[in-house]
């Protein structure tokens, strides 16, 4: 076999376009070892390579069978598709990350594809699965919404490119899936650190609910009190009061609650940003010295933030869950998959300069 002499990251790309130009729509490329002996290089630069020609089109990736040249008729592109399990107590509204993923694969120079689907209509999702796994300009599936205990036995056993965004709205913990989602635990102890370090005496957590014990409410939970750990003092309001449907009621709670306990500097702590109209209406209600508005945190995920006065925003970047997606189906189509959780951490965010890095205490 004739070897060519050692070739940088363009030069390999236009010597794999002249082969992809000699073959047939469907046709299949050398394996990567022999492309990598062919033109003296490395794996990382083969894939990194064919990594670029399959997001041009030039070429489709399949797990476990190969590189095939592709032929794109015109008008063709590749797409994403993403799906929506819609529970009866929340209709159409989880379309949870679609904008961040639709302009992820606009930098991508793919298209993003939504539908909606009943939660528990599995033979509608198999379909869908199946005509994905069959269109070769499908780069992959992301599901979201109401994922039940049917729904991911029957995820369990796909192997074509698929990740879960979010955590399904699931009561239980779908750790066998491939789940990508933000750190909440660290997201919600690096908060708490925050209003700590500014010397509140107390917390009171909106939004985090003190009975349900879906994952992602004990998740915060947990990372709240990780970080009081040294200071086991420290009271910690966690009210059985729907915050967001009763913020008056809640509000004159929290301020008989900080009475009863001689609270002097309260720090309020709230997950997501529609819950900020109940943090409002406590920082109101509670007492405190003539212009000292008690210190308020901001745990969210998203795109972007509310310009707010007084205001610790700590964000999980949607952009950054929804480039960790397409990442994930890439490897994915490579035949390196993994089961499990990817975490998107969450870090400080100052309105005008760059993100601050997480800091544990003492660091």
């Amino acid at each position: 076999m004739q070897i060519d002499n050692k070739l940088n990251k363009s030069e390999l790309k236009r010597a794999l376009r002249r082969m992809i130009a000699a073959r047939c729509d469907g046709e299949a490329l050398p394996g990567q070892r022999e492309l990598c002996a062919r033109f003296g290089v490395s794996t990382w630069l083969v894939n990194e390579a064919l990594r670029g020609l399959e997001r041009e089109g030039l070429i489709n990736v399949r797990p476990r069978k190969g590189v095939f040249a592709r032929k794109p008729q015109p008008g063709a592109r590749s797409f994403l598709q993403t799906i929506f399990l819609d529970h009866p107590t929340d209709g159409r509204i989880w379309e949870y990350g679609l904008p961040a993923l639709a302009a992820i694969c606009a930098r991508h120079s793919a298209e993003c594809r939504s539908l909606h689907l009943p939660f528990d209509d599995q033979e509608s999702l198999r379909a869908v699965f199946q005509a994905a796994n069959r269109d070769k300009d499908c780069i992959g599936i992301v599901l979201n919404g109401t994922v039940s205990s049917e729904t991911a036995a029957f995820l369990q056993q796909v192997e074509q490119p698929w990740v879960l965004f979010g955590d399904g709205h699931s009561p239980v913990r779908l750790e066998r899936l491939p789940i990508v989602t933000g750190d909440i635990y660290q997201g919600a102890r690096l908060a708490a650190n925050l209003l700590l370090d500014k010397g509140c005496d107390a917390l009171i957590l909106i939004n985090f609910f003190s009975k349900p014990e879906w994952p992602w409410v004990t998740d915060s939970r947990a990372g709240v009190l990780s970080a009081t750990e040294s200071r086991p003092a420290l009271p910690v309001l966690l009210p059985e009061t729907d915050c967001v449907a009763q913020p008056k009621t809640f509000s004159a709670e929290a301020a008989a609650w900080c009475a009863a306990h001689a609270v002097r500097r309260p720090g309020i702590l709230c997950r997501g940003a529609y819950a900020l109209h109940a943090a409002t209406a406590l920082r109101n209600a509670l007492p405190g010295a003539p212009g000292d508005t008690p210190p308020m945190a901001l745990l969210e995920v998203g795109i972007s933030l509310p310009r707010l006065t007084n205001v610790e925003y700590v964000l999980c970047s949607m952009l950054d869950l929804a480039e960790t997606c397409i990442t994930r189906l890439d490897g994915m189509r490579r035949g390196m998959g993994a089961a499990g959780p990817v975490f998107a951490p969450f870090a400080r965010v100052n309105y005008g300069s760059p993100i601050v890095p997480p800091r544990e205490p003492g660091g």
